[in-house]
C-alpha cells in the first residue's frame, strides 16, 4: 500500500526564500524518508515557487510519486509534470481550497510548510481527522 504524504503551505515563495523553503521541506520530508517503501508526495500541483513544488521535486530525486489535487483555478498556472507511473491527478471544485478535504481524505502525514492562517486551519482538520501532522513556519524577515 502506498504510504501518502500530503504537503500543504506557502504557494508562492519569493527566489529570496526558495532555498529556505526547499531545506523546511527536505527536512521534513527525510523525517519520514524510511517508513515505507512505496511513498508518494501529494500537493497543490502547481509549478510554482511553493512547498509543494520543492516536495515534488525531492519526492522525484527519492523515486517517490507524486500526486496533485487543486481546484479549476490550478488551469490558470503551469502544472508540475504527473506524467509517470502511478502518478495521481485529480482537479475538485472551482475555488482554492475546495480541494482541500479530498486531500486530506487521501493522506498519512500531512506536513504543513508556512502559508496563512487557512493553512493552520487545514493543518488543524487533518489532526482532528486523525491524521499525524508536521507544521514548520517560515521566517519572512530576512533583510
Amino acid at each position: 500500500m502506498t504510504f501518502v504524504i500530503g504537503v500543504i503551505g506557502q504557494s508562492s515563495v519569493s527566489s529570496a526564500y526558495e532555498e529556505e523553503v526547499w531545506d523546511k521541506v527536505s527536512s521534513e520530508l527525510n523525517k519520514l524518508d524510511n517508513r515505507h517503501a512505496d511513498v508518494m508526495v501529494l500537493g497543490g500541483l502547481t509549478d510554482t515557487p511553493s512547498a509543494h513544488r520543492a516536495a515534488y521535486m525531492i519526492a522525484r530525486r527519492k523515486g517517490w510519486k507524486v500526486g496533485g489535487i487543486a481546484c479549476r483555478k490550478a488551469d490558470k498556472h503551469k502544472w508540475f509534470p504527473m506524467n509517470q507511473d502511478g502518478d495521481v491527478l485529480k482537479i475538485v471544485g472551482n475555488h482554492w481550497g475546495d480541494e482541500i478535504p479530498e486531500l486530506i481524505n487521501r493522506v498519512d502525514v500531512l506536513i504543513r510548510v508556512g502559508g496563512n492562517k487557512q493553512m493552520i486551519e487545514y493543518a488543524q482538520m487533518a489532526r482532528d481527522r486523525g491524521i499525524e501532522v508536521s507544521e514548520v513556519d517560515l521566517d519572512f524577515r530576512k533583510g
